[in-house]
């Protein structure tokens, strides 16, 4: 997601489109969603014992201290390559959702509030790789288009609070106060359905103001009937196994969206 995210990005600036950006881009995503992953991995082995017990650190295969120092070495990666290839703006940017990331897991521990740490999750996943994608080569900030960053946004804020399903009984065992801990799973899942419809209202305003291309109005047809199965499943048997799928379903829907809104400037 966070690659497709940038590649729209990419193909929004298709002037710098090249074999290196889409190169670079690929080892950028490495870099940022590796250390934010493996270091929040690091801080989150209790939960992970239990909801993922096969991953490297719970299953002790790498140590949590080899874990740490492999994160801060991408996050150092990942600074440098953002010195050297991005506008000072984009630099300051980058190193602000560096430090985000590292109180989304320790010190401040963002991630025990709801709604704020999905909503830099959202940022992390679609926004800020997107502003990358856009951006490399020094581009202009102030040139973004808004009504693509704002659609990529909206739906992958609400497909990104999904992911919370998949650990909500360990969530709930270790008082992490997700959404679905605090509202329930039932209660959660109407709210991300009508973030979509949500979305989709924002879309189709878009589209009649013509600042988006007709053809994603395929979205607004796709939206809700293609993952309609897989939100019943998990309202009718709230299962790690159902959350999963519907997690994995709408990761599919938002690469394919991320992709579709890319060539909206080209087509």
């Amino acid at each position: 997601m966070v690659y497709s995210a940038y590649l729209a990005g990419n193909l929004l600036n298709f002037t710098n489109i090249s074999f290196f950006s889409l190169a670079f881009g690929f080892l950028l995503s490495f870099f940022f969603i590796g250390s934010f992953n493996s270091f929040n991995a690091v801080f989150d082995i209790d939960v992970d014992k239990e909801s993922k017990p096969k991953r490297p650190i719970p299953a002790g295969l790498i140590s949590k201290n080899l874990a740490l120092s492999y994160s801060l070495f991408l996050y150092f990666a990942f600074i440098v390559l953002l010195y050297v290839f991005y506008s000072f703006e984009v630099f300051v940017i980058g190193m602000i959702m560096i430090i985000l990331s590292v109180f989304y897991s320790s010190g401040l521990r963002l991630k025990r509030f709801p709604l704020l740490s999905d909503l830099l999750i959202a940022i992390t996943y679609t926004v800020f790789p997107m502003l990358l994608g856009f951006l490399i080569g020094r581009g202009n900030l102030f040139s973004l288009p808004y009504p693509q960053f704002a659609i990529v946004f909206l739906f992958g804020f609400a497909v990104l609070i999904t992911k919370n399903f998949e650990d909500f009984v360990a969530d709930k065992k270790h008082g992490l106060k997700t959404l679905p801990v605090i509202f329930g799973i039932k209660q959660t899942l109407a709210l991300v359905i009508l973030l979509f419809l949500v979305s989709d209202f924002v879309l189709l305003l878009l589209l009649l103001r013509n600042q988006l291309p007709s053809y994603l109005s395929l979205i607004l047809f796709f939206t809700l009937p293609v993952f309609f199965h897989s939100f019943r499943r998990l309202w009718e048997e709230p299962s790690q196994k159902n959350a999963f799928k519907l997690f994995k379903h709408l990761a599919v829907f938002m690469l394919a969206l991320e992709l579709l809104t890319g060539f909206s400037l080209i087509i």
